[in-house]
């Protein structure tokens, strides 16, 4: 090459250099599933990813390439531009420091045109007392955390909101909630980047379980949504030893979740692999089924919530679950709860054998200071108290789910969507669980106890059998002191 063509050359490098330095955007060449995400024009679209996805380098690319101007937009990617200038965004993390400060800042500087902030510059641009960035053309960034109090999230009408990361807990929902209601004005849309870390939360019945049709490997579309899933693997950046160094002393869940980005339980689920759709859950039954069969109504009374499962149990005592009742607020207090227990019985033209109650209820107070039991009593239902020792009642429920002996009506959704949550509490010591989405299986484990199942290799004298009408709720044994005498348990 002579001095001349090296001096060109020169040039063009030193040229193609500052044009990469003005707009770093230019060199972002998005993966096939980070093109995906940004080519969705739904107003929910939804990035889970497995740490070092790029999930964020992703979605916050997606946020600069809507606030600058067209003209700024690489061709490459102008095809994913939704929003035209001023574009109004807040971006929330989890926490300042570590989210918003240690990546998300890095990340923004790293891709955005320099020209296109205001004044030219990061430093001119960033207000950092009300934590703003803003555009020349008068878009915007702010910046808050889920850790701020609910108070914060109102404000000014936005064309987005970008969550980093999952806001955690009941709190982290009511951001959310927040959040949604300042799109109104511009129809705006959520955008969610995150590896889900919290289980089965409530990022999983907004998000996941409203994902839509699986259209390819890993993209799910449904009338609102665009949902991607993303692994370490799938970012073509990595190499396989920087991936190994990364995943290196995981668990297998946590491996699910934090390199792949699914969503699995890290505490466990109570009821596993005991519990299969395909062998618990049934079709509901029809009224006529039902005669002849023994009809034990649970219940889980509360001010707040009051849970009731109904249950058949057959000559072989094969139990199933047909009807449930998940009663909030008002409804919840036993003088209405028993009318829309009594609804129940009309609907199915069943008359229960007995009324079985947490035990609690008989020492637990309303706020008249009347016991909740007597209180079911002066309502019409008479009911006697349950065995409320957890871990044989989990135990119980379990044996009957593997041997096939406890059937759920797939018309009870709100007790499946609790077996698909229900959580053993790591942090305890022994066996207990963690008290949320338990409302309707504390109550089908009152019932379970009430007649449990006698295990096949269980031999019983005809002395222990007399009393039986089945022959299967756990022996009876005359002069044995039990909660539960013959006559209430309908022998």
């Amino acid at each position: 090459m002579s001095p001349a063509e090296q001096e060109d050359v020169t040039k063009a490098l030193a040229a193609i250099e500052a044009a990469h330095k003005d707009n770093p955007l230019l060199l972002y060449e998005p993966y096939p599933k980070q093109a995906l995400f940004h080519a969705s024009q739904k107003r929910l679209k939804t990035f889970f990813g497995g740490n070092r996805a790029g999930k964020t380098t992703c979605s916050v690319a997606d946020d600069i390439i809507q606030a600058i101007d067209s003209s700024a937009v690489p061709e490459h990617l102008k095809a994913f531009k939704k929003w035209e200038p001023p574009f109004h965004c807040r971006i929330i993390s989890p926490d300042f420091t570590a989210t918003t400060e240690g990546v998300l800042f890095p990340k923004i500087r790293e891709l955005v045109p320099k020209s296109q902030l205001a004044g030219g510059s990061w430093e001119k641009a960033f207000d950092k007392q009300q934590r703003v960035l803003r555009f020349a053309n008068g878009s915007f960034f702010q910046f808050l955390s889920s850790e701020q109090d609910i108070d914060k999230f109102g404000g000014a009408a936005l064309h987005r909101v970008h969550f980093d990361e999952e806001p955690s807990g009941e709190k982290g929902h009511q951001v959310f909630l927040e959040n949604r209601m300042r799109l109104i004005d511009h129809s705006g849309d959520l955008v969610f980047s995150m590896t889900p870390l919290q289980g089965l939360s409530w990022t999983y019945d907004e998000l996941w379980e409203k994902r839509g049709e699986e259209i390819s490997d890993g993209l799910y579309e449904s009338d609102r949504s665009t949902t991607i899933v993303s692994s370490i693997w799938d970012n073509p950046h990595l190499n396989k030893e920087q991936i190994e160094q990364a995943m290196e002393g995981m668990s297998s869940k946590e491996k699910q979740a934090r390199a792949e980005g699914r969503f699995v339980h890290i505490a466990g689920l109570v009821y596993g692999s005991e519990f299969a759709a395909e062998r618990n859950v049934i079709s509901t039954p029809s009224k006529a089924s039902l005669a002849g069969q023994a009809i034990l109504v649970g219940i889980d009374p509360g001010i707040k919530t009051t849970a009731v499962v109904f249950v058949a149990f057959d000559k072989a005592n094969k139990a199933t679950v047909f009807d449930e009742l998940a009663l909030s607020d008002t409804s919840a207090i036993p003088e209405f709860a028993t009318k829309a227990i009594r609804e129940k019985e009309a609907k199915w033209s069943i008359k229960p054998t007995f009324y079985v109650i947490d035990p609690a209820a008989r020492h637990r107070n309303l706020t008249n200071a009347e016991q909740v039991a007597g209180s079911y009593l002066r309502a019409g239902i008479n009911t006697v108290p349950g065995q409320n020792a957890l871990e044989p009642g989990v135990f119980e429920v379990k044996r009957r789910f593997e041997q096939g002996t406890l059937e759920i009506a797939d018309s009870c959704q709100r007790l499946i969507w609790e077996l698909g949550r229900y959580r053993i509490d790591p942090r305890a010591e022994g066996f207990k669980t963690i008290k949320e989405h338990d409302h309707l299986l504390d109550a089908l484990r009152y019932v379970m106890m009430a007649r449990p199942q006698v295990p096949a290799t269980l031999k019983m004298s005809p002395k222990q059998q007399r009393g039986y009408q089945y022959g299967v709720v756990g022996p009876w044994i005359e002069g044995r002191k039990t909660d539960l005498p013959p006559a209430e348990l309908g022998l």
